[in-house]
């Protein structure tokens, strides 16, 4: 959007220099996405330090009479809890454990050396008795898990560590026709006890270096400054279609940034933002939203509606996870689970980086065409199914999806002469005299669909739909076999 509205040249100096930076490159993204933001939202924006400016931002809309010179700040927190955990993970692993560890720190680790002493303290905690161990400056508690469990079970479990600063966990995951079942689970949950207290130094130390960019700005103009602290919360894990509260971290943050607004009035808002990550029944991350909680100056209270906040902001960031190294067949299973847990849309992406991978791959193929046909899109799904035969004739499934897209189209001869040509390759296939069958009670040949749906429980007698096809020939037609 900002290099769209010429907002933004990359060819720019500073922006160059900053983007080889790493740190400043971060700071960066900040600005840009709190620029990206106002733009949306009809602000006019520029960014005063690009040409030799003190401020960020300067957003302007004539429309409202709104005028704000906004500074933008990150409130970084760094620890190697990632790395601890892979330490504690490996040694689980190891020997076969299944636990959930739950570790309090009063310091957290900052070194990849401090990260492996943690978790080789924590290693000799697990040889003692389940429950609560404390050593050196670590409180630590274990519990042992079921080595098998439900995915609902499990995810109770976790529920428990929404309010830890960082956890991770691993295990074996197979779905099942009514739920996914949990092997070998292992849990690793850490809590920062003096996080906030030193979170609110760091506050303390980015408004004042924030205020001093501001101050010399006119009285007449807003001063806004926005802090991202989503290193201090974290990534917040929520599942699709649940609600979530406020992080309890803006609260103690809020307090703090209210107390600093009183003695710097000429100040008008802070505004803290935070993203969200949002998972589905997987656990599998679909978008992040950034979310805000804006502080207004007691002083600009009556002009609320002048400050230039982020009411209603969500930006969402697809993501789409890419095994390592990237290989089409095992983009192609990542999109069949997910096809088959319901997620069409999102399994169509992995089946088309697949195709781009592999267009040889005809099971990418095919699956994206029986993806489409449960999105209700039998015609696009007929061209993938044809690239898929095209690959190999002899291919029964994608015979079968392509007269189930011609069904779907009410061309009810063309689907026949599809399965006829599955049966024809694999007699012994149960969904294609199914889905034959099915078409055949669809155009009124009752007993030829009952042969079709008693064939199909010959060959699988525990499949469902072939039953309830056979009932309905039955009931219709007034046969009793």
């Amino acid at each position: 959007m900002l290099l769209q509205k010429n907002i933004l040249n990359l060819s720019n100096k500073d922006i160059k220099g900053r983007l080889k930076n790493a740190e400043q490159f971060n700071g960066l993204c900040y600005e840009l996405l709190v620029g990206a933001n106002y733009a949306s939202n009809g602000y006019d924006v520029a960014f005063p330090e690009t040409a030799g400016g003190r401020i960020d931002l300067q957003v302007e809309t004539k429309t409202h009479n709104i005028k704000a010179y906004v500074e933008c700040k990150r409130l970084d927190y760094r620890a190697l809890w990632n790395t601890t955990a892979k330490y504690l993970l490996k040694r689980l692993t190891e020997q076969n454990l299944n636990l959930s560890i739950l570790i309090e720190v009063k310091r957290p680790p900052k070194r990849g050396s401090e990260a492996k002493k943690i978790a080789e303290s924590i290693s000799e905690i697990l040889s003692e008795t389940e429950g609560k161990n404390t050593k050196e400056d670590l409180e630590v508690e274990f519990k042992v898990l079921p080595e098998m469990m439900t995915s609902k079970q499990f995810t109770e479990i976790i529920r428990n560590f929404e309010n830890y600063d960082y956890f991770v966990w691993s295990h074996w995951a197979k779905p099942t026709d009514e739920d996914i079942l949990i092997k070998n689970p292992k849990i690793v949950a850490f809590k920062d006890v003096g996080k906030i207290k030193r979170a609110k130094k760091r506050l303390r130390d980015n408004l004042k270096d924030a205020y001093k960019k501001l101050v010399d700005v006119e009285s007449v103009h807003l001063k806004v400054i926005c802090i991202d602290v989503s290193s201090i919360i974290g990534k917040i894990g929520v599942k699709i279609g649940e609600k979530s509260p406020k992080p309890e971290e803006i609260d103690f943050l809020t307090d703090e940034i209210k107390n600093w607004l009183l003695n710097h009035e000429d100040l008008s808002a802070v505004i803290l933002t935070w993203t969200k990550l949002y998972v589905d029944s997987l656990g599998v991350p679909a978008f992040l939203v950034v979310e805000s909680h804006p502080i207004i100056s007691e002083k600009c209270v009556c002009e609320i509606t002048k400050i230039p906040t982020f009411s209603g902001w969500t930006v969402e960031v697809d993501i789409t996870m890419i095994p390592e190294p990237i290989n089409a067949r095992s983009l192609t299973n990542i999109g069949a689970l997910l096809a088959d847990s319901g997620f069409y849309a999102r399994a169509l992406k992995y089946y088309s980086l697949a195709i781009k991978v592999d267009p040889k791959l005809k099971e990418a193929w095919n699956n994206m065409g029986r993806a489409l046909n449960e999105l209700k899109k039998p015609n696009e799904a007929l061209k993938f199914l044809e690239e898929a035969l095209k690959i190999d004739r002899n291919y029964v499934s994608a015979w079968i999806n392509k007269g189930i897209s011609y069904a779907m189209l009410k061309k009810y001869d063309k689907a026949l002469e599809c399965f006829d040509e599955a049966i024809s390759i694999n007699p012994s296939e149960s969904k294609t005299w199914y889905n034959k069958g099915l078409v055949l009670y669809l155009v009124g040949k009752f007993k030829d669909a009952l042969e079709c749906a008693n064939k199909a429980l010959e060959l699988n007698p525990n499949y469902k739909l072939a039953k309830l096809l056979k009932d309905e020939c039955k009931r219709v037609s007034g046969t009793r076999k």
